[in-house]
């Protein structure tokens, strides 16, 4: 009779190849026979999971063992030149990197040259173990490979709960204020109107409706401040900017925009309550000033709902743009429903008015469409003959409108051209919405229904102006984010003779899904490392569709092969390429380490996911953080 145990289930090379989500089966069957050391596989996968721990655990010559059986395919005891093209080929899979054949050879050959001891073509178990003893520095290439992918949970962010407590820095310390002025605002003006209510004899109904339309009042008129864009570029410019919330202006204009919305639906709810509750008839709520009151909620329940980040970030960026022009209507209809309102509003209208014909008359001039270039990853380079008096600083944006793709459509994009490029302004953008998608149409297929032109909006300042005038800067930047920092990059390449430069260390962060990202700006950066005498510039490219819990002989051959030739293979840079997503809380410990700098300032251009994570990191430390928010 067979025993219970031998009707165990036990896994196979898919289970395998499913837990450690890989793409190649064969590299999951490698794995599972060099962890297998008696044959008899695993009934499970927490079976398969300890088996990995013991070989996290175990000596370096172990390790060395199961390196050698996973890559040792005829089992001959060896490795040899066509087994080691093969998982590295594999560990370019996974890793979707598009490495052509010669760069693999380069890469065996490097490792060969490193490893390959009695020049036999084929690596022994000897060899590799004298190699991990010599240079312990890429021993973990070596004797990690499919281990450190077995464990869960050894990747994981470090616990929140270490880090040291926030500081309060400057820029903190003028939002908090700006915060607390906007909500002392707000409660003065609802208690003042339905205090003065409540004097006068009306019910509480009244006194909620008036109280919220006092706020009303103060809210739509600080609205449209943070739109003045040529007074906050100037303010952005003076000594005063210091003392001012001026990188946080869109967040500011958002913050109003919800506390409208709210107090309007709780100013509407309580004049109904109000009529449901007394004796006034039901024909009340259609006529007077309920007809603009039930005609301004719609309008801006419409304002707000094509405000959400699902539309202006999802291709329905017109939707957001054409509901936002009715503002002006918008404000019309409310001075009609509301009398006393144009007390408050008639000095930002008129001061938004006559921004919009200072732009229209001196600041939207019109330019040649020099070259449209699809880019690799989805994303357009668009140079234009550079207006005369376009004058702007590293970092600046400035809106954009194309008549051959839309007539009045206007939309920001970040300058990423250098000042001193005195013929071209340049602009890469990527493909995400109907406008940005027909742009790079257009530049694929070399083709324009009429003469490209641009007209030019702009430039306004942006967190990132001020980069040049910092001497320590962390500047990290995820995927199309990149775009402040690469007008920097080209300004500092171009004034490296120049005495007055004031940036003495920049750590530079990119981090991108894919290689292909990387080719954007890959001649700006070589010619940056080739020049960089001073040392001024410290690069750090991170790849995040690549796995970082794969060494072996990927790795290991990429390291010896950057060792050897001092380029990267994937960039052409001599910053070697990091995969998968950083430890931006260690980077920033060891950049704040740089010997005779003064603290750094931090730069960031990216998704909010990694923004909110900086924005801790940087308060543990008393750090200046900065970020670009379109």
């Amino acid at each position: 009779m067979v025993g219970p145990a031998e009707f165990r289930p036990r896994i196979d090379v898919d289970a395998v190849q499913r837990a450690l989500h890989l793409r190649s089966r064969y590299l999951a069957e490698r794995v599972h026979w060099a962890l297998d050391l008696d044959g008899k596989g695993f009934e499970t996968i927490e079976a398969f999971h300890r088996a990995a721990e013991k070989m996290l655990a175990a000596p370096v010559d172990e390790k060395v063992r199961f390196f050698c059986r996973a890559h040792d395919h005829d089992g001959q005891g060896r490795i040899e030149r066509d087994e080691l093209e093969r998982m590295l080929h594999l560990g370019i899979a996974e890793h979707r990197l598009d490495l052509d054949d010669e760069q693999a050879r380069r890469m065996v050959d490097s490792l060969m040259s490193a490893v390959d001891e009695d020049a036999d073509d084929a690596l022994s178990y000897e060899e590799l173990q004298k190699f991990a003893a010599e240079r312990p520095e890429l021993r973990d290439s070596l004797v990690g490979y499919g281990v450190g992918m077995l464990v869960p949970g050894t990747r994981g962010d470090a616990d929140d709960d270490e880090s040291p407590g926030e500081r309060w820095t400057s820029e903190r310390v003028v939002v908090a204020v700006a915060l607390a002025v906007f909500v002392v605002l707000n409660v003065g003006a609802f208690l003042e109107a339905f205090l003065r209510y409540r004097a006068a004899g009306a019910n509480i109904w009244i006194q909620i409706a008036r109280g919220s339309a006092g706020a009303i009042h103060i809210d739509a008129a600080l609205i449209l401040v943070p739109m003045l864009r040529h007074f906050l570029t100037w303010l952005r410019r003076r000594p005063v900017a210091r003392w001012l919330p001026l990188d946080d202006s869109i967040s500011a204009h958002r913050l109003l925009g919800e506390t409208l919305m709210g107090l309007s639906i709780v100013h509407g709810v309580a004049h109904v309550v109000n009529v449901a509750t007394t004796d006034l008839p039901w024909s009340t709520l259609v006529t007077g000033a309920w007809l603009t009151g039930w005609l301004l909620m719609f309008a801006f329940v419409g304002l707000w709902w094509f405000s959400r980040a699902r539309v202006r970030t999802k291709g329905e960026f017109e939707l957001f743009h054409s509901t936002h022009m009715l503002f002006l209507p918008f404000f019309g209809l409310a001075v009609v429903h509301g009398p006393v309102l144009w007390i408050w509003v008639v000095v930002p209208l008129l001061a938004y008015l006559i921004e919009r014909i200072h732009r229209a008359r001196v600041s939207m001039p019109t330019a040649d469409v020099l070259a449209a270039t699809a880019l690799p990853a989805g994303v357009v380079r668009l140079d234009l003959r550079r207006p005369p008096d376009f004058d702007y600083v590293p970092g600046d944006y400035a809106f954009l409108l194309v008549p051959a793709i839309a007539r009045h459509e206007w939309h920001p994009f970040t300058i990423t051209s250098a000042p001193q490029q005195r013929e071209v302004v340049t602009f890469h953008i990527r493909a995400l919405g109907n406008w940005t998608k027909t742009l790079r149409k257009l530049a694929g297929s070399g083709e324009s229904p009429e003469p490209m032109v641009a007209h030019i909006d702009g430039p306004y300042g942006a967190p990132a102006s001020h980069l040049e005038e910092t001497e320590h800067v962390i500047a990290i930047a995820a995927g199309i984010g990149v775009t402040p920092f690469a007008s920097l990059l080209r300004s500092i390449l171009m004034r490296k003779t120049e005495e007055d430069l004031a940036i003495r260390k920049l750590h530079f962060v990119w981090i991108s899904r894919e290689a292909d990202s990387f080719s954007w700006f890959a001649d700006l950066l070589w010619r940056l490392e080739a020049q960089d005498a001073d040392e001024i510039l410290d690069t750090h490219i991170y790849m995040t569709q690549g796995r970082d819990d794969i060494g072996g002989v990927f790795e290991l051959a990429r390291q010896l092969d950057h060792e050897q030739h001092e380029t990267d293979l994937v960039t052409g840079l001599a910053a070697r390429t990091n995969f998968g997503r950083p430890d931006l809380e260690a980077l920033v410990a060891d950049f704040c380490k740089t010997p005779d700098r003064p603290p750094p300032v931090v730069y960031f251009c990216g998704p909010q996911v990694l923004a909110r994570q900086l924005r801790r990191i940087c308060a543990s430390r008393g750090l200046t953080f900065r970020e670009e928010r379109f």
